[in-house]
């Protein structure tokens, strides 16, 4: 704890240290870190934010094999790169279905990854929405069209702030 400096919440930290609320910290103090967060609401919605310091990467997000991403009778419903606020970013969608009993559901996970790369240059981020849709209360589930327009405004905020702006 001694290495966790204070800063304003309403700032940047410094460099490249790790922020979080009303603190900062160097990252070469912590050796290996792996830093997740995630968010869940009343509407089956959840929202994982992941980065970590080994920048091996395996395989590529779009490189990964449909058959891992789709299982369960999942079907892609996109697959590609785009630039957000002049990030590239790679990302996947899914949609998984299975409407027969005893357990039917609807499931929407949405991946995203920036600065993912094998060249091992620098720290990639990983963005992933989940929505498990309740089938058995049908005028309480969002549309596709809904789900994936959370999703765009979601990461339309993405934005890279430079270190000690």
């Amino acid at each position: 704890f001694n290495a966790m400096k204070p800063r304003r919440d309403d700032k940047s930290p410094k460099q490249n240290n790790l922020a979080f609320q009303y603190a900062e910290v160097e990252p070469s103090v912590l050796g290996e870190y792996e830093l997740s967060t995630r968010y869940s609401n009343s509407k089956n919605i959840t929202i994982t934010l992941n980065t970590n310091n080994n920048d091996y990467v395996d395989t590529l997000l779009l490189d990964t094999d449909s058959r891992i991403m789709e299982i369960d009778n999942g079907k892609t419903l996109h697959k590609g790169t785009r630039n957000v606020n002049g990030l590239h970013i790679s990302e996947w969608w899914v949609k998984r279905r299975h409407l027969v009993p005893p357990e039917p559901y609807l499931k929407y996970e949405f991946n995203l990854k920036i600065n993912e790369s094998k060249d091992k240059k620098g720290q990639y981020l990983e963005l992933t929405m989940r929505y498990d849709a309740d089938v058995q209360k049908p005028d309480e589930i969002l549309t596709e069209h809904e789900v994936v327009a959370l999703w765009q405004n979601i990461t339309s905020t993405l934005q890279y702030n430079p270190p000690g702006k």
